[in-house]
């Protein structure tokens, strides 16, 4: 078995599913560390948690914008799902 970042989602090898789980968890690793930081820093700077507290709210927001433009695929063949994207790309004009 081996780790392909190419390995079609139909395949027995897990090297798409592998990649994107490593890619999630050193996304959500990085703004976990860093939440903290920033906050300890907007306390020194600002002597106040309402700066945290817009922060939080701000990244509150751009978490609803994301799941607002997520696209449910229960109940869907995600080959179908792919496709689709490739076609919107290339009536785009991106590869």
């Amino acid at each position: 078995m081996s780790v392909r970042d190419d390995a079609p989602p139909t395949s027995n090898e897990p090297g798409p599913l592998i990649t994107t789980s490593l890619k999630r968890v050193v996304a959500a690793s990085m703004a976990g560390s860093l939440a903290p930081l920033i906050a300890v820093k907007l306390l020194e700077v600002y002597d106040s948690s309402v700066p945290i507290a817009l922060y939080l709210a701000g990244a509150a927001v751009v978490a609803l914008i994301a799941v607002y433009f997520t696209r449910e695929t229960k109940g869907i063949d995600l080959a179908t799902v792919d496709q689709a994207d490739r076609d919107d790309l290339a009536k785009a004009g991106v590869s």
